[in-house]
């Protein structure tokens, strides 16, 4: 049994239904969900940035 969400619109994910992209692409969690995802993917950025940094110096 399929849940229907109003504008189908899945309340655990981003609302990104005002795209033309399909719903399979909804995949970002909510922060209180994915925040040790976010905390991940911003680390590793921070870590790129300032070695990319220290190497051009």
């Amino acid at each position: 049994m399929e849940i229907t969400y109003i504008r189908k619109t899945n309340p655990w994910k981003w609302d990104t239904d005002w795209d033309t992209l399909p719903d399979g692409y909804d995949i970002f969690p909510l922060f209180p969900d994915g925040w040790i995802y976010y905390g991940i993917l911003g680390s590793v950025i921070v870590l790129v940035v300032v070695k990319l940094y220290k190497k051009k110096r």
